[in-house]
This record gives C-alpha cells, structure tokens and sequence, in this order.
C-alpha cells in the first residue's frame, strides 16, 4: 500500500484530526521492523514437522541490493523482487529477495536450520 494511501487512512479514520506525513510513516515502519522479535516465529518453524516455502515474484521501485542490507532504487523502470513464504499450519514468515538464487535462500537463514519435511515446488535450490 502507498504511503499517500497509509497517510489518508490515517486521517480518515481520526476525522482529519490525524494528518501524518509519509517520512513519519517510513519511521514507524522502520521502528516496528526493527523491534519485532522473529524467533518465536522462527522456531516454531523449524520444530515443525513440515514447513512450506515458495517464491512469488513483484515489480517494485526499490528491493534489496544483494548482500549488502540496504536498498537500491531504479531508475524509470521497475525491479523483480521475490517475496519467499515460510510457512505451516500456525506461522507464516515473508521475506523479501532482490533474486530468487540459493544465496537469497541462505540469507533468509531458515531452511539452512531446518530438519523436517520441507514442501516446495520442486526448485533446485530447495534441495
């Protein structure tokens, strides 16, 4: 969702009394990823007996510059990103993947950890 449209929710719910601009939206987007804690998460996951992944592409104006934990911007056109799901019956985990390579897979760092059955759609990298 844009953040023009966050922003005018925002004040529509708060009856105008709210009128927040997108750079505090980026803040508090940036403040709660920073404070959540994923390892419940993630150990839920991986004590499961069966974890679900697949990859689904996006088009995207910004993704995640490989390997180097900032974000990279294009340029009048568009990236493909992937957003790679970890799942079971009580948890779900999304990433975001500038490539859809075994190095992203590893990055993520959670099949790496995993032991159970892992369902996929038959990906080389999964293996």
């Amino acid at each position: 969702m844009s953040l023009e449209r966050i922003s005018e929710f925002i004040r529509t719910i708060s009856n105008g009394l709210l009128n927040v601009s997108e750079a505090t939206i980026l803040q508090f987007s940036r403040t709660a990823a920073e404070n959540i804690d994923l390892r419940p998460f993630e150990n839920d996951l991986l004590n499961g007996a069966v974890m679900h992944t697949d990859d689904t592409p996006v088009r995207t104006t910004q993704r995640p510059a490989s390997g180097t934990g900032v974000l990279e911007t294009a340029k009048h056109t568009t990236f493909n990103a992937y957003v790679r799901t970890y799942s079971n019956s009580k948890t779900t985990i999304l990433t975001a993947n500038a490539h859809k390579d075994a190095e992203e897979l590893k990055r993520d760092n959670i099949l790496p950890r995993y032991f159970g059955t892992v369902s996929h759609d038959h990906e080389a990298k999964f293996y």
